[in-house]
């Protein structure tokens, strides 16, 4: 029993001491807000519920939590997320430790990756457009985007389970270059019968990134296999269908804000589905223009999205806020959409137009936002379709 005893007590004078070494730090952000509806498309009355639709999920908002911790040159980042507060349905969307290595120039990170150095930074979605289905359970929420903004909320090539190598030599400072060996990505997983260690290898990714005073550029590209594609029959014949190949690319003007201050300028893109059929093709493309000094930020982003299918869709979106006082910010965001492709209804100005007048009051770390917005939306024969929408969004982060 003493020496049960003796070996409890140096355990928990190892543990003690390891933990003074032991850095961690944490973040936390919780978003929500009510959310009121009027679409004419359906049948029963406007509804509410509690709802925020900036980047806070399909239910009543998201929780997020991150956890960092390192002792040394190793470390690791966990974030945990849940968007349904009515129902445990708990998410871990980043879950990976690190290692720096040969002074700071290579890294190992292993795990459920989390932000990439080579990932595109693209926008957040427009506007959401999150309900109940009609007819059920008020539970059940479903969701429908505006005209592509983002579309999808994807911001990265190598977000799966896998294993990171970057590395970062100090003879070129800022470049960053390296390779993930991860999970396949395409919704239907792998097909047992073709997953070999060479299929899993054509789901890597590789990537370039290169930083100095006066430009940052960023380009990844990852691979596709047979092995999670859509397995069809045509013509008698098995036939797999693949998603394609992804490129994500970020282009950082920062010499023009040190020309001009408070200006900045960058393009980013996501081309998807490359060398898969016409209808996984997505070549989307967005130029940010932001000045943002003291008093207020004035934005102008433009976007064009290309398709297989020549549904390629125009995308503008100005906006301007202004810092009336300290803690109140109040402006519009406008958004206009033209589709130019085959599928473009003939003799319409616009596919989709929306104003978005918001105001915001900042409490430290926590702020109240009231937003409302205007849509109109021709649909493929031609007719005008117009929503209202109504948004009290509060977010809380420390």
């Amino acid at each position: 029993m003493t020496k049960k005893i003796a070996v409890l007590a140096l355990v928990v004078f190892a543990a003690a001491g390891f933990a003074r070494a032991f850095d961690m730090e944490i973040a936390v952000e919780m978003k929500t807000g009510v959310f009121w509806d009027d679409d004419p498309t359906e049948e029963s009355l406007a509804y509410a519920r509690i709802h925020n639709n900036y980047d806070a999920g399909i239910g009543q908002g998201r929780l997020r939590m991150d956890w960092r911790f390192w002792y040394n040159n190793l470390g690791a980042h966990v974030r945990f997320e849940q968007t349904t507060l009515d129902r445990a349905l708990i998410w871990w969307p980043i879950a990976f430790a690190y290692g720096n290595f040969v002074d700071d120039q290579l890294r190992v990170s292993v795990g459920r990756l989390g932000p990439s150095p080579w990932e595109w930074g693209g926008p957040l979605p427009y506007t959401v457009r999150s309900g109940n289905i009609r007819g059920t359970s008020p539970s059940v929420p479903i969701e429908v985007p505006s005209r592509t903004w983002l579309g999808e909320h994807r911001g990265q090539l190598d977000d799966q389970i896998g294993i990171r190598v970057e590395l970062m030599p100090a003879a070129v400072p800022g470049l960053n270059v390296g390779f993930v060996l991860n999970e396949w990505d395409g919704p239907w997983r792998h097909n047992s019968d073709i997953a070999t260690l060479r299929a899993l290898l054509m789901e890597s990714v590789l990537g370039v990134a290169y930083t100095n005073d006066h430009f940052h550029g960023r380009l990844g590209l990852r691979l596709d296999s047979e092995t999670d594609g859509e397995v069809t029959v045509i013509d008698a014949q098995r036939v797999v269908l693949q998603e394609g190949k992804d490129l994500m690319y970020m282009l950082d003007a920062r010499f023009l804000g040190n020309i001009v201050p408070w200006l900045s300028t960058w393009a980013t893109g996501w081309w998807s589905g490359l060398g898969a059929n016409d209808d996984q093709l997505h070549l989307r493309n967005w130029l940010y223009v932001e000045y943002a000094p003291v008093n207020f930020i004035a934005e102008l982003r433009l976007g064009v999205h290309f398709t297989g299918l020549d549904s390629h869709v125009f995308t503008v979106r100005p906006s301007f806020y202004y810092n009336i006082l300290p803690f109140f910010r109040a402006g519009m965001a406008v958004h206009y959409e033209l589709n130019f492709g085959a599928s473009a209804v003939i003799g319409e100005p616009f596919q989709f137009l929306a104003v978005e007048p918001q105001v915001k009051f900042y409490f430290g770390k926590a702020y109240l936002a009231l937003v409302y917005g205007f849509e109109n939306r021709h649909d493929a024969a031609g007719d005008l379709r117009q929503r209202h929408w109504i948004n009290l969004r509060t977010t809380i982060s420390f």
